[in-house]
């Protein structure tokens, strides 16, 4: 841990999301406008974020309780995981029944090896050091956790975990939709979900109405960056609006595609299964599928959603392994690309501003190849 914080202090090419926070809590002490747009990448987290981590800052440096936090983060999800793996070793493919605790090991690090290979994807989720990455972990292993211990409890403490975590980022309202997919329908969990989503609304106008000037700032500084920048990251919307150049046109383009993905996942597999199996390996597709619907996810979005699907593509045939492959060696590409462009070799025809067409792509195939082709056996 203290390692992990020196090198963060020392490099500032190591977790440079924490210098935004940091300029921004520095913006704020000297009463300046800490969502102002000159200051190199922007600060796009709501007031009420601003004011936590003012308030952590004042308790201990903010670096070190983010990065403490992040390895807590972390440290829960692979505990989670593994959790998970050994519980239901015997669901995975009949070459791998004999599983022992550290072939579970063995499944859970080459899952997140090849994430953070995909196309330098988790590399630069992790280094970034952005929050959502950790958010991710966090809601990923209460949900595992929440599965394995059952009960109401747990089921509300995750419904208030999504509203926090969608405080920072509201598009993590989605995975509300979890419990209610994985219950096949169970009418309470439609509710509480709808009963969270009601709250969240009112909790959130109530802040604008609180603070109106800091909130106008922060939507202007998200809008700024989002579409005044084009920074539309890894999603649908981001391959239709390169195809269209309309916002409204593209992101209606981006919910039916998303409602697709998501209506041949639950098709093909989520109600095909049995409750123990649908409240199983399905939780790690669904978390893809849903994540795959944000339109604008970046890669602190993509890696946590790519280690889930490769889990997921653990309890399936061997036959998944070549598929993993392919989409590894495929996910290169915008990188090969780039290294070519810089070597003065140019393929205008294959690349484009940031050439999301084949992890997205690549991501959609896959998840289709593995539910069409392959049987799953999982829990």
């Amino acid at each position: 841990m203290l390692l992990v914080y020196l090198v963060s202090v020392a490099s500032h090419d190591f977790f440079w999301d924490l210098s935004v926070y940091e300029r921004a809590l520095r913006d704020l002490r000297q009463g300046l406008d800490p969502y102002r747009g000159d200051a190199g990448l922007p600060f796009v987290y709501h007031p009420l974020v601003l004011d936590a981590l003012a308030w952590l800052n004042r308790l201990v440096s903010l670096r070190f309780a983010l990065v403490v936090l992040y390895l807590l983060s972390f440290g829960w999800f692979c505990r989670e995981v593994l959790l998970w793996l050994r519980t239901n070793a015997q669901w995975m493919p009949p070459q791998a029944m004999h599983a022992s605790g550290s072939a579970g090991v063995w499944r859970g690090v080459s899952s997140l090896l090849a994430a953070a290979v995909f196309g330098g994807v988790g590399v630069t989720a992790v280094l970034s050091g952005n929050l959502t990455t950790f958010m991710h972990l966090t809601l990923i292993a209460a949900f595992l956790m929440g599965q394995r211990k059952g009960g109401r409890l747990a089921s509300y403490a995750l419904v208030a975990l999504v509203l926090v975590l969608a405080l920072i980022k509201p598009y993590f309202l989605l995975y509300l939709l979890i419990p209610p997919l994985l219950a096949d329908g169970k009418r309470v969990e439609w509710v509480r979900a709808a009963a969270g989503l009601a709250l969240f609304a009112m909790i959130w106008l109530l802040l604008a109405h609180a603070d109106p000037q800091r909130y106008a700032a922060f939507m202007a500084a998200l809008n700024e960056e989002a579409l005044g920048k084009s920074d539309y990251g890894y999603s649908f919307f981001a391959t239709f609006m390169r195809i269209v150049h309309n916002h409204w046109l593209a992101l209606a383009l981006h919910v039916i595609a998303s409602a697709l993905l998501l209506g041949l996942a639950m098709l093909l597999f989520v109600r095909k299964a049995r409750v123990q199996r649908a409240s199983g390996a399905a939780f790690f597709l669904l978390y893809m599928v849903l994540t795959l619907a944000n339109p604008r996810m970046k890669e602190y979005d993509f890696f946590p959603a790519l280690v889930c699907f490769f889990i997921f593509l653990q309890t399936i045939p061997v036959r998944a392994g070549l598929i993993v492959l392919t989409g590894l060696c495929i996910s290169w590409i915008p990188l090969l690309i780039g290294a070519m462009r810089a070597a003065g070799v140019a393929f205008p025809a294959l690349s484009g501003a940031s050439n999301t067409w084949q992890i997205v792509g690549l991501a959609a195939a896959t998840l289709t190849l593995a539910l069409t082709l392959l049987k799953p056996r999982v829990p």
